[in-house]
């Protein structure tokens, strides 16, 4: 999933304070951006149900894993 042009404002606005956690999370766990990773799938995690925590690792495991 995207957040594209028929995502709502409402949807949007929920991405938005979901990822402004995950870059939290990121930050004072692992000293990293999301910016300093390769892309990933935060929509569809967000979609998912993932929480900004386990988004922040998921996205630096694979990171790691591409190393």
């Amino acid at each position: 999933m995207r957040l594209g042009e028929r995502a709502t404002v409402q949807e949007r606005n929920a991405f938005e304070e979901w990822m402004q956690k995950v870059v939290f999370e990121m930050e004072t766990g692992y000293g990293l951006h999301p910016e300093d990773l390769p892309d990933c799938g935060y929509a569809d995690w967000h979609a998912a149900g993932l929480e900004p925590q386990e988004a922040a690792r998921e996205a630096v495991d694979i990171c790691m894993s591409l190393d």
